[in-house]
Parts: C-alpha cells; sequence; structure tokens
C-alpha cells in the first residue's frame, strides 16, 4: 500500500526544519567570502557572491520565522549594494562595522527570535463536484418536475420540496449547493417574510439561493436582493440561462488552477513559495536555472512569472528582456521577487519588461493575494482575445492552435488524442422559426453542457456557426465517443422555450484521432468527413473516421 503523500501544511514544517538545519552552513558560507574579501586583494566579483549570500537570508529569514534575522542581514545588504555599485574599497572603519554586524547574524537565528510557525492559507473556494445538490422549491409538482428533469441533463441532483417546513427540515439535515425558490411576489416585503427569516437561521454562510417569480417590477427585484438572493428570473424560466447561473453560483464552470512559474535559485525559499501558492489552489512550476527558463514557459504557458531580481550568471531583469523578444510571452506577466527597495531599480526593472515588484520577505498571504489578482487579470485578457464571446468557448483559430500543440504533445509522450466535431442539426430551422436570440440561447446551452461534461484538460471551441470542435487528451475514439454520446443525449433531452412554445434540438458528431492519423491537419480533415457521414445517416449520430 502506498505511503500517505503528507499534506501542504507538514511539507511547509517540513521544509521550514530543513531551513533551520541550513542557516548554520549559510551563515558559515557569509563568513567564508567575508574573510576572504578581506584578507586578500579587495574584489569586486567576491563582493557580489557575498551580496547575494546575504540577499537570499534577507529575503528568506522572516517566510521562516526568523524576521530578526532578515531585518539585520537587509541593513547589511544596503551597505554592501553600495560598495557594490560605487566600485571602491570600503574604509577600515566601514568594514569593521559590517564584520559585527556579520558576526551578529548568529545570533537572530536562536529560538528566542523564531516566531512559531503558521500553515499556509488555505483556498476557501469550494470544489467542484460532479453532481452538485439543489434544493428546489415550488408548489407545482408539473412545473417541478420538469424543471428537475431539464436540471439533471446538466448533471444537477435535484430534491423538490413543495412547502416551506419541508425544505427547513431537510435544511437541518444536509446543506445544498444552492437553492431554487418559487415564490409569489404580491407583497414584496421579503425580508420580514416567515419564509425568509427560517432560511437565514437554517442556511450555512454563503450559500447562494436563486428567486424566480411571475413579478417583473423593480420592487420585486429590490426585494429580492435585500432578501439575498443571488440571482432573480422571471417567469417563464429561462432554463439554460438558470443553469448558466447555478454554475457560476456553485462554481461548476470547472475554472483551470492558475499556471505559475517561478525562476529564483533559492531552492528552499522558492520551494516554500510554490507550497504557499499549491496550497491556495495554484499549478506551480519552479525553474532555477535561468538559461532553461524559456523552455519551461513554451512547456507550461502559465499565467504569470515570479523571478528574482538577483541570479548568478543571468539577472531577472535580464532574462526579462530575453522573454519579452519573444512574441508569445510581450503580454506575460512578469513579477520580480526582490529585496531591492530603490525606486530606481524598480523603475529600471519595470522599464525593461517587468509588470510589478513584490519585496521579500513577504507575507504569505500578501503573495497569495497580488499573485490572484495579476494572474486573474491576465487571463481575463487572454480570454477576451481568445474565447468566442457569446459561447465563451475558444475561437476557431485558437481551437486549431491548441490541436497543433496537443498532437505534438502526444506524440512526445506516446499518448492518444481524439478530436471531434459536432455540428447542431437543422439549426437554421431553429433561427428561422424561433429568431436568432432563441438560436443564441441553444448555442450557449450546449456550450454548457460541453463545460460541465468535460475536464479541464479538454479544449473545447466554437468552430464557426453552430460548428463546434472537442479535443480529448489521452482519450482513444471508442472513449472519445461514449463521452459524445452522453453529452449528445443530455442535450437532446433539454426543452428550449420561446414565447411558450417548447421545442427540443439534436446534434451530429464525427471523430478521428492520433496516431492513427499523424498531423493535426489530417485528423482535422478525417473528423470533418466523420461527421460529414453522420449528417449524411440520418443526423444525432457520432461517428468515428474510417481512418482511425
Amino acid at each position: 500500500m502506498a505511503a500517505k503523500k503528507p499534506d501542504i501544511s507538514e511539507q511547509l514544517a517540513k521544509l521550514q526544519a530543513k531551513y533551520e538545519a541550513s542557516l548554520p552552513d549559510r551563515l558559515n558560507n557569509i563568513d567564508q567570502l567575508w574573510q576572504a574579501l578581506i584578507t586578500n586583494e579587495w574584489n569586486n566579483e567576491n563582493l557580489q557572491h557575498l551580496h547575494r549570500e546575504v540577499h537570499s537570508i534577507t529575503g528568506s529569514g522572516a517566510n521562516f520565522g526568523y524576521t530578526e534575522l532578515s531585518n539585520e542581514a537587509r541593513a547589511i545588504e544596503k551597505i554592501l549594494s553600495v560598495w557594490e555599485k560605487t566600485a571602491s574599497v570600503p574604509q577600515e572603519e566601514q568594514r569593521s562595522a559590517v564584520h559585527k554586524q556579520l558576526s551578529n547574524l548568529s545570533t537572530f537565528t536562536s529560538k528566542k527570535y523564531r516566531k512559531k510557525f503558521l500553515p499556509a492559507v488555505t483556498s476557501d473556494k469550494p470544489t467542484d463536484s460532479d453532481h452538485s445538490l439543489i434544493y428546489l422549491l415550488e408548489e407545482d409538482k408539473a412545473l417541478a418536475c420538469a424543471l428537475q428533469s431539464q436540471f439533471s441533463h446538466f448533471g444537477y441532483q435535484v430534491e423538490l420540496f413543495t412547502t416551506e417546513h419541508e425544505i427547513i427540515k431537510r435544511l437541518k439535515q444536509q446543506m445544498p449547493d444552492a437553492l431554487v425558490i418559487d415564490i409569489s411576489l404580491e407583497d414584496v416585503h421579503l425580508t420580514g417574510s416567515n419564509l425568509f427569516q427560517s432560511l437565514h437561521k437554517a442556511l450555512a454562510p454563503n450559500t447562494p439561493f436563486v428567486i424566480y417569480s411571475s413579478c417583473s417590477n423593480f420592487e420585486a427585484r429590490l426585494a429580492a436582493v435585500r432578501a439575498g438572493a443571488s440571482a432573480y428570473f422571471v417567469k417563464p424560466v429561462d432554463t439554460d440561462a438558470l443553469v448558466e447561473t447555478l454554475n457560476k453560483l456553485t462554481y461548476r464552470t470547472p475554472d483551470q488552477p492558475y499556471r505559475i512559474v517561478i525562476v529564483d535559485d533559492d531552492e528552499v525559499l522558492t520551494k516554500h513559495f510554490s507550497l504557499v501558492l499549491t496550497q491556495a489552489g495554484m499549478k506551480v512550476s519552479i525553474q532555477e536555472n535561468p538559461e532553461e527558463a524559456l523552455d519551461t514557459l513554451i512547456d507550461i504557458n502559465p499565467d504569470l512569472l515570479l523571478m528574482d531580481i538577483y541570479m548568478p550568471n543571468c539577472t531577472g531583469i535580464e532574462l526579462a528582456q530575453i522573454i519579452r523578444q519573444q512574441e508569445e510571452f510581450i503580454a506575460l506577466p512578469i513579477v520580480f521577487l526582490s529585496t531591492e527597495t530603490s525606486i530606481l531599480k524598480h523603475f529600471t526593472a519595470l522599464r525593461t519588461g517587468g509588470d510589478d515588484f513584490l519585496c521579500k520577505p513577504i507575507d504569505d498571504t500578501h503573495l497569495i493575494e497580488s499573485v490572484t489578482f495579476r494572474a486573474a487579470r491576465a487571463r481575463e485578457l487572454k480570454t477576451q482575445m481568445t474565447q468566442d464571446s457569446l459561447t465563451r468557448l475558444l475561437k476557431h483559430a485558437k481551437i486549431k492552435e491548441n490541436l497543433v500543440i496537443e498532437t505534438s504533445r502526444a506524440m512526445r509522450n506516446n499518448t492518444t488524442l481524439s478530436f471531434v466535431m459536432i455540428d447542431i442539426d437543422h439549426f437554421k430551422q431553429v433561427n428561422d422559426l424561433y429568431g436568432h436570440l432563441t438560436g443564441d440561447r441553444v448555442l450557449k446551452g450546449l456550450a454548457n453542457i460541453f463545460r460541465k461534461r468535460l475536464r479541464v484538460a479538454d479544449s473545447i471551441g466554437r468552430y464557426g456557426g453552430e460548428e463546434f470542435a472537442i479535443i480529448l487528451p489521452q482519450c482513444d475514439t471508442a472513449s472519445a465517443k461514449k463521452i459524445v454520446d452522453k453529452i449528445r443525449d443530455d442535450f437532446s433531452g433539454i426543452e428550449f422555450t420561446n414565447n411558450n412554445t417548447k421545442f427540443k434540438v439534436s446534434f451530429s458528431a464525427g471523430i478521428a484521432c492520433y496516431p492513427a492519423l499523424k498531423t493535426p491537419e489530417k485528423i482535422n480533415q478525417a473528423a470533418d468527413l466523420a461527421l460529414y457521414q453522420a449528417k449524411e445517416n440520418g443526423r444525432n449520430r457520432t461517428i468515428i473516421s474510417e481512418k482511425t
């Protein structure tokens, strides 16, 4: 039986112990560098080496509980920085003062100065589940059953309640992911109603609930907001819009974790940052060698790069300039990590390609918030450039680009890949009969199912009009067909509404794969041909390319 992997808090505690154990050697190395500097002829290269070692203590000490050690090292580093910039040999009195400060560093490594270890900040974002639980309060049993059926096609588990007493009793037993409530709003003083007083007492904090009603006036909407409702819908309910709202409220839209690359030669501190950001739900990759940073960026395609300024062989500022010369990384946020406090140095770093500065030592919570903010904004901008505005799926050019990337990855890793082309059946009739706005709701409804049913690693794109494309890495054609057929069955069961008229829609699909086909172009062509065959053979079916 495999040994249980220690949680991140345990790993951080072990890392702190490792750092404590390394301090004597670190300080001894600093002492040896200092002795070599003052014993032999003054050498600016040796001074730079000493500066880097002291810089490392400044940036790392406080993160492992040694705040006073960091403060003392910072004071020394400022003096060394001036000596380095002026390239002058300090006077004996100045050297004597620094010698005394260096000798005192070991004093601040005693337990007297060490703060108690605190576990990393954890992410409070709820995890996504395959079947989020929804409580539906609806007196009309026929409408309740219809909504339950529709929700189930999108993967929700729904429990029905017809009375206030039933739902309050159930809330005491198990908390849902969200509530959906039908309510009469003739009396708009919701906050004082018995139902909402009882709900506020029974609901766990931040549990979202959605109201739908026949009232559409401002007073009713205001009353719903004051009662704490997360969303408000007017009857007849637009089911796919309601589902999209529930996806957001219950975090069922599967967001990829932020991808962060850290380039820093301080192994222990970098590992600490990595664990802290991982604990907060991010995916972190470490690169200690600046010379290999470009390869790492190409492989990871990060949302943000954290990088130290002072590194041997290649500084952070120099590496930022190299990165900015690569067209694909023009928009990549680069955040420098450094003990540097000089505003002039900050401006120089920002002018040569950086976006922000985080000064070491940096509090774990501050690190998480800063990285999250920057990464979220970068992803939002990237989304605007690469996603279709209606469906929020990848645009045509991006899905084709991803097919090239994933085919290359499958080739390198000797794995399979399936590519699916999908076309909504008789979509022109939907637009002609019900209008383009209703047609847009159909497109968004299918996009919602794709996001729910497929993995984070899968790529989903709007290929054009009513056509969609899906890339399924590490998935053979038989498995891909099962996945697509399940989505097809669920989609064909959804009832769309237009002016009280209900209708259903289906789609056809074609699948091709790697390694049966070796290039992205051939895979694309084969999937398109298989889709054409599915439509010719009667539609509402999935066909695997004969070339696979």
